[in-house]
């Protein structure tokens, strides 16, 4: 199956990646690494919004988050100068939630009419903020992009 025809409601797979978008207060100063509000699910919510990289492409998380911005901006979202995109590899935070907590993620994409890349980390509501503190650690230096991205 190509990457890009996994259908709306199906699991990602472990060797795919996803992205979330982290305000500006949600970012350590000190390391440029987003912390645990970056991560914790909003009221009335039961599941983790992110983006699902390979829907835009498969080899360049770049190319891919220009996708990203562009979708986000058509739902109305304001991007920040100073915000970031931190990424996660799909199967390293499943075994990490599952070693750590005996916890499945499910990630299932949540495609949606401006956001086809729309996928939900579905997290019980008990471990909720503890999960939010393990996907802020996951995240390295490295693995966080810049909000804006590059001007063209």
């Amino acid at each position: 199956m190509a990457i890009s025809s996994i259908p709306f409601d199906e699991k990602l797979l472990d060797h795919h990646n996803v992205s979330r978008y982290c305000g500006a207060m949600a970012i350590n100063e000190s390391n440029g690494c987003p912390n645990a509000a970056a991560f914790r699910l909003r009221d009335g919510e039961n599941y983790l919004s992110v983006n699902w990289l390979e829907c835009f492409c498969e080899h360049n998380f770049d190319i891919a988050l220009i996708g990203i911005r562009c979708a986000l901006i058509k739902k109305c979202r304001s991007i920040n100068a100073k915000s970031k995109f931190a990424t996660l590899n799909v199967g390293d935070i499943r075994n990490m939630i599952y070693k750590r907590h005996g916890h499945l993620l499910k990630i299932i994409r949540k495609a949606e009419k401006f956001d086809k890349s729309h996928t939900g980390i579905y997290v019980c509501r008990e471990k909720a903020l503890i999960v939010a503190h393990d996907l802020a650690e996951q995240v390295c230096c490295s693995d966080m992009y810049s909000g804006k991205g590059y001007e063209f």
